[in-house]
């Protein structure tokens, strides 16, 4: 088999891939699990290492506090009758800020938020205001009007927000721990945030050799055309997590596009697949149900910069409008740079 085509003979070194029950851990933040308290103990801990994270946290949902001095962080307090809130900034004299963490799009309900609201209100704090933090987009999705009734402020933000001001303040932070530990939280949402993915336009886009894996009887290119399936290994440094769009080119060419519409991790993929009994043993994998083929208008070849087995993200119109992949990647690299540039405006 020519290594140039197989996924799980590229030449490097791999770490070996850890696991929490079923699922891959690909930061220090995924040690712990994948819930909404997970989440929140990971922002808090991202909050207490780097002040530039917490400055602008702070300054995005309650400017009145950006000047105040730096508050203590508290996970899972637990007040009896008031409940456990997930995170709270105290700011002394000053005010109180409360997080309260959903994994999903739904936001918290009113009996949970008044309880946190007489927190907010008990405390006589002249600044107080909470913060629903869901998986919902803040710009899209409206506040319940029945939050009107609460006495105290409140605002909701996005887990996709969090990750975006954590990779902006990663850029501006000096402290080699605390760039670190923002890396962590970045890779930890990618991960975990599933709505992120599933309205994705990005594709990654890899070649597929004209033979056949080792030692199976079909072949790479009819495993994708025939089968509808894909895999590559999973818990390895250089491929990704799961795309929303898979392309693969072959014989010079872009040949098909393919929305992942399911994966799973399975620890042998001879088991999934007639004709690869006889195959190496390659470990977990990651394995793509395709959907139906979108194809070019027109032939799109690779053009100078996609060489022998290199792998890219393109954006989903760039591959279906551009002359080659080529001009794709040129034009999205344009504008994820134009994208992080407002971003850290």
């Amino acid at each position: 088999m020519v290594s140039m085509q197989n996924p799980y003979h590229d030449g490097r070194t791999h770490n070996a891939p850890l696991r929490r029950a079923n699922w891959p851990i690909e930061s220090i933040f995924g040690l712990h699990g994948r819930d909404e308290n997970d989440m929140s103990a990971a922002f808090a801990y991202a909050l207490s290492a780097s002040d530039v994270f917490l400055n602008e946290v702070v300054k995005e949902v309650e400017p009145d506090l950006a000047s105040a001095t730096r508050p203590s962080i508290h996970i899972q307090t637990d007040r009896n009758s008031l409940g456990i809130t997930d995170v709270e900034l105290r700011f002394h004299d000053a005010g109180i800020l409360v997080f309260e963490a959903k994994k999903g799009l739904d936001y918290p309900g009113l009996g949970q938020l008044s309880k946190y609201s007489e927190v907010c209100l008990q405390s006589n704090l002249p600044v107080s205001r909470l913060i629903a933090l869901t998986s919902a987009d803040e710009g899209i999705a409206p506040l319940p009007p029945e939050w009107s009734s609460l006495r105290v402020p409140v605002s909701a933000r996005s887990w996709k927000w969090v990750r975006r001001l954590a990779r902006r303040s990663r850029r501006q932070e000096k402290a080699g721990t605390a760039k670190f530990v923002l890396g962590e939280l970045s890779r930890f949402l990618e991960g975990f945030v599933g709505l992120e993915r599933a309205y994705s336009n990005m594709v990654y886009v890899v070649s597929l050799g004209g033979g056949t894996p080792e030692n199976w009887s079909i072949g790479w290119i009819e495993i994708v055309e025939k089968f509808g399936r894909y895999f590559y290994p999973f818990g390895s440094k250089i491929w990704p997590p799961p795309p929303n769009y898979l392309a693969f080119r072959y014989r010079g060419l872009l040949q098909s596009i393919h929305h992942v519409d399911a994966f799973e991790v399975v620890n042998d993929l001879r088991q999934h697949f007639l004709g690869a009994e006889q195959g190496p043993d390659w470990g977990p994998s990651y394995l793509f149900k395709l959907g139906p083929a979108i194809r070019a208008s027109r032939q799109v070849r690779l053009g100078p910069r996609i060489h022998r087995s290199a792998r890219v993200w393109c954006m989903l119109d760039a591959l279906l409008t551009s002359e080659t992949v080529s001009d794709a990647l040129t034009q999205t690299e344009v504008r994820r740079k134009q994208a992080e540039a407002e971003e850290g405006g």
